[in-house]
């Protein structure tokens, strides 16, 4: 809902279609009661230390801070972490108490840290001048703190030792952080207001600038929206080191395709006008597993969301998923397209 309201160039609140509200209405209210109604409340509690032990405990077993949906995970933990305190009894409904104020914070402070690595790349130097609502630069210096822990992780892994030497502006990364987790906090803000039915402020209701919808939803969501206030806690460094001493985020770090955070609306890769100029850009191209002299790939197939152009109906590029031997094709659309099809050209 979230993105489609984006496609549409509508805000978060009050252009919502009565099917999309009594939907949202509905179904969230009903996750609230599931809890209370579940056989096993055991079941719940264990789901909701294992979520817990998720953020909490850097562990091989566990997924890293670069492989969470740090929006799932708020939902599940919402619903889950209160049987952890009603003893043998049913799970409580969820009251956005301050356990949950608790809950959004810290995944929020995740959200940032994700947003962190897709930005350490090429970290922003210069602030934005149309942001005219942003705090002052002196509280965002503790930004350069969580930035180098960031660019530490990725000196393990990656040979540029000069990486990121260059002066990172605190202002400039804490302003990138505020338009890339609008679309983190609208859902959170849509979430929220149907579990506890508080109306969002008026503001809301109109399309914001970007600095200004991210103050807006973070006074809605009780968030502070300068980092000074909401990373003041000793424990943040300590969190964000644990997270990035991951074993899974050098390996994660190689593909850029794996620091994608932003909320977007999708979109297929620009093809060219002229269909012959994509023949021949894909002349250029060979088999990746071509030894010696150059192959070229005797049927191409492009995939439509990333652009990658892997081999099709050859054996040269066969791999095994889940004990059975897939394509080139079948393999890449399960990582890039939760096994849709790509299409050949």
């Amino acid at each position: 809902i979230v993105v489609s309201q984006m496609d549409a160039d509508k805000p978060v609140f009050g252009h919502l279609s009565s099917r999309h509200n009594d939907c949202l209405s509905a179904f969230i209210r009903f996750c609230g009661v599931v809890g209370s109604n579940f056989g096993e409340p055991k079941v719940i509690r264990s789901h909701g230390l294992k979520l817990l032990s998720t953020m909490l405990e850097t562990d091989d077993s566990n997924p890293s801070v670069l492989e969470l949906d740090m929006f799932g995970l708020l939902v599940s933990l919402t619903y889950s972490l209160p049987s952890l305190f009603n003893g043998e009894g049913p799970a409580p409904l969820p009251s956005c108490n301050i356990q949950d104020s608790h809950i959004l914070r810290l995944m929020f402070i995740g959200h940032i840290t994700q947003i962190l690595f897709s930005l350490s790349k090429d970290w922003p130097s210069v602030p934005e001048e149309d942001f005219h609502h942003c705090p002052p630069a002196k509280e965002c210096a503790t930004m350069l703190d969580l930035v180098d822990l960031i660019n530490a992780a990725r000196r393990q892994d990656v040979k540029e030792e000069s990486m990121n030497e260059k002066t990172v502006n605190a202002l400039a990364v804490w302003q990138a952080i505020m338009e890339q987790s609008l679309g983190f906090l609208r859902c959170s803000a849509l979430f929220y207001h149907y579990l506890s039915s508080v109306a969002p402020p008026a503001e809301l209701s109109s399309l914001l600038p970007p600095d200004l919808e991210f103050i807006n939803l973070c006074k809605y969501l009780s968030l502070p929206f300068s980092p000074k206030h909401l990373l003041d806690s000793p424990f943040t460094l300590s969190l964000v080191r644990k997270w990035a001493a991951h074993a899974n985020v050098p390996d994660l770090l190689e593909d850029s395709a794996n620091l994608q955070f932003q909320t977007t609306v999708p979109r297929l890769v620009d093809l060219p006008t002229e269909y012959s100029e994509l023949m021949n850009s894909i002349t250029h191209f060979s088999c990746p597993r071509s030894v010696g002299e150059e192959t070229r790939m005797p049927s191409p197939c492009m995939c439509l969301v990333c652009g990658k152009v892997v081999c099709s109906q050859s054996f040269c590029c066969q791999t095994e998923l889940d004990g059975q031997t897939v394509g080139a094709c079948a393999a890449h659309t399960l990582n890039c397209g939760a096994g849709n099809a790509s299409r050949r050209i």
